[in-house]
C-alpha cells in the first residue's frame, strides 16, 4: 500500500486515549446508543448469516457426495456451528466484561481453522491469500476470542470489496519490538510479538471516518449489514490480551490492520486426542423445555443411552407431574428461561419437595451466569445451550454417581 498517496488515514488505536462518544453529553449519548440499539438485531442477523452460510454450503456438499465422502463435509458443518455457538458466547462476554482463563495457543492454528469458515461464506469473487509463519506462532489467549477477531476483520475486509471483488490477505509474522516502535503503548513490555495482519484491496476508509470505528455501535453500514459492534470487540479482546491494534488505510486501495500478541515460547503438542466414550445408565429422566423440538431431541439422545426419559414444556405441568409421584423421577433438568415459571423457581418447588432430587439447570446464557444460579439454588449442575449428545450424557452422569455417593454417606452416618 503506498505510503506516498495524499488520502492515507493511519490510526494507532491506544485505548487508554480513545474516548467513545467524546464531547457529546449524557443525555444525547444515551439517546444515540438506544437509537442505533434498535439495528442491533437486524445486524446481528447478518453476523449470523455468514455462520449459517457456511453450515448450509458444508451440508450440501455432504448432500451430494457418497457417504464415505462425506465425512470431511460433516466436520465443516459442526465447525460452523460451534462457530456459532462461540460467535453468541464472545458477544455475553463483551457484555459482561467477564475475564476467560487464557491458555497457549498457535496462531497458525487458529487461522487456518477461521479461513475455512470465512471461504465458504464469501463470494466467489474474493480471493484469499495466506501466509502464515514458517514456524508455530504461540501465544497465550483464548482461541474464541482470536478466532472472532479473525472472523470480523475478514468479513469486514469483504464488505469494503463489495460486489467488485479482491483479495483478502491474512498473514502471521514473528516480530520483535522495542521501545520506540511501542511508544503509542507505554504500559506495554517490549519484546517477541506475533503480528496478525488482514489486509483487503477494498474502497478504504475516509480520515474522519478511520479515528471512530473501534467506537460501540459506530457503523457505516446500512441496517440489517452488520452490528456496530464488530471493531469494539476486537479493541476489546486486543486490550485483554495486553496487545496493540493499528490502521493504516487509503482511499480506494485499501486497508491494513495489524494486530499484535505477545509471543511466549513453542508449546509441544505431545498429547494424543482421547475421544471419551458416552456416559450410559438407565435411570428416569424428567426433562423440562418450552422448545419441544429440544425436547424430542433430547429424548431420542437418551432413550438410545439406556435411560427412562419423560419431557415437558410446561414447568407447571413437570411441577404437577412431579407432585403426583415425586419418586419417579431419578434427576430433573430445567431450562433456566421458562415461561409462567422460570427455571429457578421450578427447581426450588422441587427441591421443598424432594431436597435430595438432583437438578440440573439449561441456559442460553454464559458459564459464569449458570455458575452464580447454580450456587444460589443449591442444584447440582449446568449445561450451556447449545449442548452435544455428550455434553449432556456426561452431565447427568457425574451429577447422578455424585448424588449416589452423598446418598451413600448420609446412609452410613
Amino acid at each position: 500500500m503506498s505510503k506516498q498517496s495524499k488520502t492515507l488515514s493511519q490510526a494507532v488505536i491506544n485505548p487508554k486515549d480513545h474516548e467513545t462518544w467524546d464531547g457529546i453529553d449524557i443525555e444525547d449519548r444515551q439517546f444515540q446508543k438506544m437509537n442505533v440499539l434498535g439495528n442491533l438485531m437486524c445486524g446481528m442477523a447478518h453476523d449470523f448469516n455468514n455462520i449459517l452460510a457456511a453450515i448450509l454450503s458444508f451440508a450440501e456438499l455432504a448432500k451430494g457426495s457418497d457417504p464415505h465422502d462425506s465425512e470431511p463435509h460433516l466436520q465443516g458443518v459442526t465447525k460452523a456451528a460451534n462457530q456459532g455457538r462461540d460467535l453468541v458466547q464472545q458477544i455475553l462476554l463483551f457484555g459482561s466484561q467477564r475475564e476467560q482463563e487464557p491458555k497457549p495457543i498457535n496462531l497458525a492454528a487458529v487461522m487456518k481453522e477461521v479461513l475455512s469458515l470465512v471461504r465458504v461464506s464469501l463470494p466467489a469473487n474474493i480471493e484469499i491469500d495466506s501466509e502464515r509463519a514458517a514456524q508455530p506462532s504461540f501465544v497465550l489467549a483464548d482461541p474464541i476470542q482470536i478466532s472472532q477477531i479473525l472472523m470480523n476483520l475478514c468479513l469486514n475486509g469483504a464488505h469494503s470489496m463489495g460486489t467488485t471483488g479482491g483479495v483478502l490477505e491474512v498473514s502471521l509474522l514473528d516480530v520483535k519490538m522495542n521501545r520506540e516502535s511501542m511508544k503509542d503503548y507505554p504500559e506495554l513490555t517490549p519484546g517477541q510479538f506475533v503480528r496478525l495482519r488482514v489486509r483487503d484491496t477494498g474502497s478504504g476508509i475516509p480520515p474522519q471516518v478511520i479515528k471512530r470505528i473501534f467506537d460501540p455501535f459506530f457503523t457505516t453500514k446500512q441496517l440489517g449489514e452488520g452490528t456496530g459492534m464488530g471493531l469494539a470487540v476486537v479493541q476489546d479482546i486486543v486490550t485483554r490480551h495486553h496487545g496493540m491494534i493499528s490502521v493504516d488505510s487509503v482511499l480506494g486501495q485499501g486497508t491494513i490492520f495489524d494486530i499484535y500478541l505477545p509471543q511466549i515460547p513453542e508449546v509441544i503438542e505431545t498429547q494424543e486426542i482421547v475421544k471419551v466414550p458416552v456416559a450410559k445408565g438407565n435411570e428416569c429422566i424428567l426433562f423440562v423445555d418450552n422448545e419441544r423440538s429440544i425436547c424430542e431431541l433430547v429424548r431420542e439422545n437418551l432413550k438410545h443411552l439406556g435411560y427412562i426419559i419423560v419431557t415437558q414444556t410446561s414447568s407447571r405441568e413437570a411441577l404437577n407431574m412431579f407432585l403426583k409421584t415425586p419418586d419417579q423421577f431419578d434427576l430433573v433438568i430445567t431450562d433456566l428461561s421458562m415461561p409462567q415459571m422460570n427455571g429457578e423457581s421450578f427447581a426450588q418447588e422441587l427441591l421443598s419437595v424432594r431436597p435430595d432430587i438432583p437438578i440440573i439447570l439449561c441456559t442460553g446464557l454464559n458459564q459464569a451466569f449458570a455458575d452464580e444460579h447454580v450456587k444460589a439454588i443449591g442444584v447440582q449442575g449446568s449445561l450451556l445451550k447449545p449442548f452435544t449428545e455428550s455434553d449432556v450424557a456426561n452431565t447427568i452422569r457425574r451429577v447422578l454417581d455424585r448424588a449416589g455417593e452423598e446418598r451413600s454417606l448420609r446412609v452410613i452416618v
